[in-house]
């Protein structure tokens, strides 16, 4: 083991050097002397060549517009340390060239202004997720490590006074006898909070241990509280914000809307007693227009619980009108127009599929135009959503990341500096302890913005919108981007004024005759030192929280387990019924420290064994077993279960759950039934690991039979055997949904469940004809070892014409490497 560590260093070199044979990598040789290339003004712009490249060449240093900046011989040919002098704040390359020597890319690096400690409001934000994103990876030749240090690093010169951050319940609290055994997580929140950096947690793995069923949230109210209540007292000081769970109407749940509400409610509790001072959110809603799963959670009464509301977007910036005043639709439609909200993941898929092969190999990054693109986008995003009212918004994400040929992170995968990451410390620098007054009036295609600095003075944030501001993310070809020049002018008392560029570049401005002429194009600039200017569109007025209701008791949370007599629907925002009636169990729980005395109701029909007066000690949870008999006539279809309470002369929060009887609806609509589903040789093996799945039909069972194994140590296993569809007989147009009998081999449990459509690929140029494009999956409930019908819906999660469908399949993902079920009657559902 020893002597692998000492020849680890040279291995790592060996695999960087063979990436490129025959060529010098100059990102990779050249090495700035501060973290990421990040360096603070006054700091030494120091530089060394790396092992393995010091030999005699020549460097030339350009700014962002490509005018050298800087010139000459590597000193001591090439085993010297360079020292760069008077490049003012900026985003500069590095080329190296000698003769008889092929030198391919640049290596980068910038100047930011020495941080101040963050001001308390700021809205601009980092996801930085460096629990998660920043673990040590072997397989990074250029950064093997943990890369925590660095990314804190980053966040504090950056000026950031917020970052999101990721925890991972289950390695915290493995088992009941293990509380708090926090690992890195608070320690780097910690070490955060030394630079002012507030932290905001969200995780999403319970403890297999807080649930009774086959699920992702726990199930136990008391336990989630007990760890809530813990993990906020522990981290009073670093961690300012807590959210429970993420995307939850998305893939990060497979728990209805209502169950995903009472254990909010649980955890929301637990932030607020634990730290009074913390704000509390919802797990991010990530899908607008919002989904039924996202009414239905408001309908559980949710708002009460949390500060703000949490969403995510990656809307092009066309769209930020339109999405805001969704969001602020819904918060009105709840009774809380005014709520702050807060955008926990914000980013754009504007610069396309990565186009330029990584290091790593199997990945690929962002090409310079594409991280300019991005570069343009961080401070136009962050000031058009202050200027919508969004208290915070985290731009996603500042660790290397990549996701299929999404190349997020502001730091590459060598965690050098991005000329996004400048332009975010740019905007915090400058407009960071300013007040946002409103927008200016300016010339068609110009947007300016107007802040109150703490001086009484006032700056300006302009630019001239491009291709990034006007169009659909698809549209824009991050290669064709001009920065076309328009000149305006602004009333201003003669004499000069400050300002700079996108990245922080110092420039002077002088005024004439009350006048103050400027240049936009597409990259932000910010002026200071104005006055007396009066924006077109004030800033919203939002006043002040209110105050909570002292008619309701939020201690008390009450959750219901559903029997077999209940069949969850796909949206996870419904339930369909096999009868009239179902049976169900009700908890009540006291999550507080004084005993609760007091009823139940039920609306949306009757119930029996519905217990009298309850008394519930201080964190007791009491479970009541009822039966259920919905009140929806004969031919409607939707209706509610609903339980509320009174207790100590105060009314409960509603426990609420939708019904909608998919079973009697399709009864109604025209089927076809596809009986091709039980010939074993039209169906294709699709699953991980390579061709381990088999298809049979059982004559037994009268079903298509499925048997997967996977290799030993397949982390990601998945089994979705692939049907192409005889057209035009078994067509989906004018789907609405399918419907089929699904059951499970004994003691197998997947973690999730998918019906996908398979449409012919629409590739644009530029873009890899990877897979996965032109599906659609739609969840369904996890299946077990009984024969049950699983109606899914299209509505929400199909976004084209079901017409263009050519294949189906029919799938899960298991826990275990083997496994085997069975499918029968599938049907096509038609409008």
């Amino acid at each position: 083991m020893q002597l692998f560590r000492s020849l680890l260093p040279g291995l790592l070199l060996a695999a960087a050097l063979s990436l490129s044979a025959g060529s010098v990598d100059v990102s990779w040789a050249v090495v700035p002397q501060a973290p990421s290339g990040a360096f603070l003004e006054q700091e030494p712009l120091r530089f060394t060549l790396r092992e393995g490249f010091q030999k005699a060449c020549r460097f030339q240093v350009s700014d962002v517009y490509g005018k050298t900046v800087s010139e000459g011989e590597w000193p001591d040919g090439g085993k010297g340390t360079l020292t760069l002098s008077g490049l003012p704040r900026g985003y500069y390359t590095i080329h190296l060239s000698a003769p008889g020597s092929d030198y391919e890319d640049c290596a980068t690096f910038g100047v930011v202004s020495r941080p101040r400690r963050p001001t308390p409001g700021m809205p601009y934000a980092l996801d930085s997720a460096h629990s998660w994103c920043a673990e040590a990876n072997p397989k990074n030749v250029r950064f093997p490590g943990r890369g925590m240090d660095r990314v804190i690093e980053l966040a504090h010169r950056s000026g950031v006074g917020f970052v999101r951050d990721r925890w991972g319940w289950g390695s915290i609290e493995p088992k009941p006898t293990i509380r708090g055994r926090y690992w890195h997580f608070v320690e780097n929140a910690q070490k955060l909070a030394v630079h002012g950096i507030k932290t905001s947690v969200v995780y999403h793995d319970a403890p297999q241990w807080t649930k009774d069923t086959v699920s992702d949230l726990p199930t136990d109210l008391v336990a989630n509280y007990n760890f809530a209540f813990k993990s906020a007292a522990d981290t009073r000081g670093c961690v300012g914000a807590w959210e429970f769970w993420n995307e939850e109407d998305a893939g990060f749940t497979n728990e209805p809307a209502w169950e995903y509400a009472a254990q909010l409610k649980a955890a929301a509790l637990g932030y607020r007693n634990g730290n009074p001072d913390a704000t509390v959110l919802n797990g991010a809603f990530c899908v607008v227009p919002w989904r039924k799963f996202t009414y239905a959670a408001l309908e559980n009464d949710i708002l009460p619980y949390i500060d703000a509301l949490n969403v995510h977007t990656y809307n092009p910036l066309k769209k930020y009108d339109e999405w805001n005043a969704e969001v602020r639709k819904l918060l009105e439609q709840y009774g809380r127009p005014d709520m702050p909200v807060w955008i926990t993941e914000s980013s754009t898929n504007s610069p396309r599929d990565a186009r330029k092969k990584s290091y790593m190999p199997g990945l690929f990054t962002y090409s310079p135009s594409q991280e300019a693109v991005i570069a343009e986008f961080v401070p136009k995003a962050q000031i058009l959503m202050q200027a919508a009212g969004i208290e915070k918004d985290f731009f996603f994400v500042l660790s290397p990341y990549n996701e299929g040929y999404s190349d997020w992170g502001l730091l590459r995968k060598d965690y050098s500096a991005r000329p996004g990451y400048f332009s975010f410390a740019t905007l915090v620098h400058e407009l960071g302890d300013a007040k946002y007054l409103g927008e200016l009036a300016a010339p068609e295609g110009i947007r300016a913005f107007l802040f109150l600095k703490p001086d009484g003075s006032q700056s300006i944030a302009f630019w001239r919108q491009s291709e990034l501001d006007l169009l659909e993310n698809a549209e824009i070809e991050p290669d064709n981007l001009k920065p076309i020049p328009q000149t305006w002018t602004l009333p201003a008392e003669t004499g000069v004024y400050s300002g700079c560029n996108l990245y922080g570049t110092p420039m002077k401005l002088a005024a004439e005759n009350g006048q103050l002429r400027l240049t936009a194009d597409r990259w932000p600039v910010y002026v200071h030192g104005l006055s007396g200017l009066t924006p077109a569109a004030p800033a919203r007025v939002r006043p002040a929280k209110p105050a909570p209701d002292p008619e309701t008791d939020l201690s008390i949370v009450i959750r219901a387990k559903l029997s077999g007599d209940f069949i969850q629907n796909n949206g996870r925002d419904s339930v369909d019924m096999k009868g009239a009636s179902g049976a169900l169990t009700l908890e009540v729980c006291n999550l507080s420290h004084e005993t609760k005395r007091g009823t139940l109701s039920v609306a949306g029909g009757t119930v029996t064994g519905m217990p009298g007066t309850i008394e519930l000690k201080p964190m007791q949870k009491l479970s009541f077993p009822l039966v259920f008999t919905h009140a929806i006539p004969e031919k409607e279809f939707n209706g509610k279960i609903e339980f509320t309470g009174r207790f100590n002369g105060r009314k409960t929060t509603r426990f609420h759950i939708p019904i909608r009887l998919l079973s009697r609806e399709i009864l109604s609509m025209k089927r076809n039934v596809l009986d091709g589903i039980y010939n074993p040789k039209r169906w294709h093996s699709n699953c991980a690991g390579g061709n381990h799945m088999t298809t049979r039909y059982d004559e037994k069972e009268g079903a298509l039979c499925i048997e997967a194994e996977f290799p030993p140590g397949t982390n990601d296993r998945w089994v979705y055997p692939e049907m192409e569809l005889s057209l035009p007989r078994e067509s989906f147009k004018n789907a609405v949904g399918v419907s089929f009998e699904i059951k499970l081999e004994a003691d197998t449990a997947p973690k999730e469940s998918y019906f996908m459509l398979v449409m012919e690929p629409k590739i644009k140029a530029g873009d890899h004809n990877r897979h996965g494009q032109g599906e659609f999956h739609v969840r369904y409930p996890i299946p077990d070892q009984n024969w049950q019908t699983r109606v899914v819906q299209f509505e929400e999660s199909v976004k084209a014409d079901p017409a263009d469908t050519r294949k189906i399949r029919i799938g899960l993902n298991p826990k275990s490497d083997r496994v085997r079920y069975w499918i029968r009657n599938l049907q096509i559902i038609y409008r």
